[in-house]
């Protein structure tokens, strides 16, 4: 973006983009974490569990 529309990058955008970006990740994990204890209360060995959260927590 910078080099084709001339976006400005400040210290702010930068800023801005990594807490977004941390936010993504960190709540990805939680839906992630909650998944697999959900899928192992549901009796999966744990091999099975995260295989099932694997698959099924990135529709969300």
């Amino acid at each position: 973006m910078v080099n084709q529309f001339n976006f400005s990058v400040t210290s702010f955008t930068q800023m801005f983009i990594i807490l977004v970006l941390f936010g993504i990740g960190t709540d990805y994990h939680i839906l992630l974490f909650n998944r697999f204890k959900e899928e192992l209360s549901h009796g999966l060995s744990i091999n099975e569990a995260i295989l099932k959260s694997y698959q099924t927590a990135g529709k969300s």
